[in-house]
């Protein structure tokens, strides 16, 4: 028989000279674009209030947003950090620019949280080194977003995951904890923002 007579052989030829040729190519993947990666590393605190699971003297949960000018310190020290200490921020409910309330019935400002930049305290017995990042509708029923390990620094620290849902409150909470039984958590800065990290896992835009 002659290859060119027959249409199946020929067939075939093809799908083998197809596959020689695609394995043999570079295949560079890139990312599509969309709406949420246009938005930028930016902090989006300033119309909510801080949140923490309390504060120790004069370093209250609201000095984690001055710009790192100050620091809050956790009331628990040691184990307790562990088991009950969080520091986060409320979005709060829709205003107007005046401050006051745009609607008549409950409205609240929800991000999509998937990057957030700490700076802790200066020592090392007051640093956690793994956080658990957790979102909130109400404050009281607490869903878990990711698990992270942290550096060990006294700099500015960026912590990348992935995008979950929008939600009005966001808090991280310490899984490993440096201090002793009387070390308390420092954080110096708490800045989340909407940025997601391009990810081979997230190359595509959600629908």
């Amino acid at each position: 028989w002659n290859i060119d007579s027959d249409p199946i052989t020929c067939l075939i030829d093809g799908w083998v000279d197809e596959s020689t040729a695609i394995s043999g190519a570079p295949i560079n993947v890139h990312k599509l674009l969309g709406i949420h990666e246009q938005k930028s590393l930016v902090d989006l605190t300033g119309s909510g209030s801080a949140i923490a699971s309390s504060y120790l003297g004069n370093f209250p949960p609201s000095n984690a947003f001055t710009k790192e000018i100050t620091e809050w310190r956790s009331a628990e020290t040691g184990a307790d950090v562990v088991a009950s200490a969080y520091i986060g921020y409320d979005f709060g409910p829709i205003r107007l620019e005046n401050g006051r309330l745009r609607y008549g019935i409950e409205t609240y400002v929800k991000k999509d949280i998937a990057t957030i930049r700490i700076i802790q305290g200066c020592n090392k017995e007051n640093r956690a080194t793994k956080v658990r990042v957790e979102r909130s509708e109400d404050g009281k029923k607490w869903f878990g977003v990711a698990l992270l390990n942290v550096t060990d620094c006294d700099g500015l620290v960026t912590l990348n995951f992935n995008s979950s849902v929008p939600s009005r409150y966001w808090r991280i909470r310490p899984v490993a904890f440096n201090g002793g039984e009387n070390d308390y958590w420092a954080v110096k800065a708490f800045e989340p923002s909407e940025y997601q990290k391009t990810n081979v896992k997230q190359i595509q835009d959600k629908i």
